[in-house]
């Protein structure tokens, strides 16, 4: 959106159980977009095995994970922690 100023998305995932390599590229993708733009992209995900998977894909570093929506929104609380945080 460019000319439009930073925006933020927040894309709640937390009643997502499974997740396959498209959808896994286009979260990456929209992250990517998002940031040329001067945006940021949040996800919501306090926690289950769409955690796991975006901690061992790598893509809980590129995109920060929040438990709750209000935290994504805030961006101001630290991204969810637990086992997959690590």
């Amino acid at each position: 959106m460019p000319g439009s100023g930073p925006y933020r998305l927040v894309i709640d995932i937390s009643r997502v159980t499974t997740c396959d390599a498209l959808g896994l590229g286009a979260l990456f993708g929209a992250h990517l977009r998002s940031t040329r733009y001067g945006g940021r992209l949040r996800l919501v995900c306090p926690q289950g095995p769409l955690l796991h998977v975006l901690a061992v894909t790598g893509l809980r570093r590129a995109i920060p994970v929040y438990a709750t929506v209000g935290e994504a929104l805030l961006d101001s609380a630290p991204p969810t922690a637990g086992p997959s945080a690590r």
